[in-house]
């Protein structure tokens, strides 16, 4: 199963309410009363371009159990826990280089923190990614990030049929396409230029990284099956 570490969503909360390290299901479903994710038809998928295999199994990978007197390591997890969070599988899997840990750290908690697209459109990118992955557990963390951020059940519960749905407004199905393409492989110039119509030069390439993120986080987590 992917780590609830995929929750690093974009978010105007502080940090501490919004770090991926501390958001597990049990806690995110306490608050918000949500629907089932929405299924996929086959013809959702074939128009996406997703190819389906199972993921499910043991780790690969042992994730490393402790900071065993690293600094880089001590001082990431210390980090972790004065906020907190837990240590999950996936940051122990990434420790497995702890210079490369640190710097996803960084990376990922700046994209969250310092973007300035609009976060119900992050949220709608990221929730389309998910449920093209099946990511039904980090779906449900990034549902309940989605509602807070503006989003409306409706919106939620018709992602997967958004291009033919009037609960979408043209930049938010600018941005869907866009996270469906990048889902499958690169977006077209076209569906690119549609998203820049709608939003600024710094908005385009965040929404942009921020998909790109997400499907790189559920192919590294699937792929280890974390």
């Amino acid at each position: 199963m992917i780590t609830i570490l995929l929750a690093i969503a974009a978010c105007d909360a502080p940090r501490a309410a919004c770090d991926p390290i501390r958001h597990d299901l049990a806690n995110a479903s306490m608050t918000i009363d949500r629907p089932q994710m929405p299924a996929l038809a086959p013809e959702d998928d074939a128009r996406a371009g997703v190819k389906r295999e199972s993921t499910v199994g043991e780790a690969i990978l042992a994730p490393r159990p402790g900071a065993d007197d690293d600094p880089v390591l001590s001082s990431i997890f210390a980090e972790v826990v004065a906020r907190g969070g837990r240590v999950t599988p996936l940051y122990r899997t990434l420790a497995l280089s702890p210079t490369l840990l640190r710097a996803w750290k960084t990376f990922s908690w700046e994209l969250r923190d310092g973007a300035s697209a609009p976060r119900s459109v992050r949220e709608l990118m990221i929730l389309r990614i998910l449920q093209l992955a099946q990511a039904k557990a980090e779906f449900a963390i990034h549902e309940g990030l989605g509602l807070k951020a503006g989003l409306s059940p409706n919106q939620i519960e018709h992602l997967a049929h958004w291009h033919r749905s009037d609960d979408y407004t043209p930049p938010d199905k600018a941005a869907l396409a866009v996270a469906e393409q990048i889902f499958a492989g690169p977006a077209s110039r076209p569906a690119m230029l549609e998203l820049k119509r709608h939003f600024s030069d710094r908005e385009v390439m965040e929404l942009t990284m921020t998909a790109s993120f997400y499907v790189m986080l559920v192919r590294f987590t699937q792929s280890l099956r974390l």
